[in-house]
């Protein structure tokens, strides 16, 4: 089994060589957190308040008036960035090309879908990532969480050799 390369920049291009399972996996993510940001309801689901947060904490009154005013764009937004993730993706194992807007666009669901997934599997920050799956691993190296902190961990790979080609490319 070959370990993952992330992306890398050629020109105005960045590439991502995927395995046929990444793929897929990728996709249903994206599949997943456009359905959320398209119909999911906040005040039942801690992942879909964690991808549309309140813009005032203190002033409930507040939150609700910049909510009506930008729920919709938002989702609207969120929405188009995972589709626009899955349609770049091949069907089986290929490459993955993208111009600076897709890039972007990749970014903002990678950083969605890492959001729900954390939410997801309990997880409140990177920093005992490691930690978090070592212990997966010993309780149950084939279970689920140990599956969903693989892939976590695999789409924060992702959002940082991504974030570096831009930023490489940008410098240039």
């Amino acid at each position: 089994m070959s370990l993952p390369q992330g992306f890398t920049a050629h020109g105005a291009t960045f590439t991502l060589e995927t395995s046929a399972n990444e793929a897929r996996i990728l996709r249903e993510i994206m599949d997943q957190v456009a359905e959320l940001a398209a119909h999911g309801d906040a005040s039942v689901d801690e992942a879909v308040g964690r991808l549309l947060p309140d813009g005032y904490r203190d002033d409930e009154k507040a939150a609700l008036e910049l909510r009506s005013l930008t729920e919709g764009s938002l989702r609207s937004a969120k929405v188009a960035a995972a589709r626009e993730v899955a349609s770049t993706l091949p069907h089986h194992a290929g490459a993955v090309e993208l111009d600076e807007q897709q890039a972007q666009s990749w970014l903002t669901a990678l950083t969605d879908a890492r959001l729900v997934l954390a939410n997801r599997i309990g997880l409140t920050g990177d920093s005992d990532l490691i930690g978090e799956l070592d212990d997966a691993v010993a309780e149950d190296p084939e279970g689920p969480r140990t599956f969903a902190i693989s892939v976590y961990h695999y789409l924060s790979f992702l959002q940082e050799t991504l974030v570096h080609a831009v930023a490489d490319w940008d410098e240039q």
